[in-house]
């Protein structure tokens, strides 16, 4: 019992070592707030959401591996791809609002959430949107 206290605790520190404060908090996701900020500012005022993540991962500590976006064409629809940066930490698939759609990896079982297990098998025109090479 006491090898599965430890046992327990230690994947709980574990799964909580690659990410920081700002990346708990709201996960990745580009929130309402910050889609109604750029609505506001006239000067960013045709930046996408893509832009707003690409900006938020800029701002933030390097990853290493060194995060990329993929647009893919997933079930008729653009989606970007971020790619995973640590760990069990799942690469995450949004649509062009920054809706997280899916994630088709990672994770504790390494399959992803479920939602897109066809993703890598059925999403084409691959292109890469944009690579940190800081």
């Amino acid at each position: 019992m006491k090898n599965l206290k430890f046992l327990f605790l230690f994947l709980m520190l574990f799964s909580f070592s690659c990410k920081n404060k700002e990346q708990i908090a709201n996960d990745g996701v580009v929130t309402e707030e910050q889609k109604k900020e750029v609505k506001k500012d006239p000067i960013v005022k045709n930046e996408s959401c893509i832009d707003l993540k690409i900006n938020e991962f800029k701002s933030s500590e390097k990853k290493n591996p060194p995060i990329q976006i993929h647009q893919y064409y997933y079930k008729d629809k653009v989606v970007y791809l971020v790619s995973s940066y640590c760990c069990d930490i799942p690469s995450r698939v949004f649509d062009e609002s920054c809706n997280l759609v899916c994630e088709p990896d990672g994770g504790f079982t390494g399959n992803g959430d479920g939602r897109c297990s066809d993703f890598y098998d059925v999403a084409t025109k691959k292109t890469l949107i944009w690579k940190d090479q800081r």
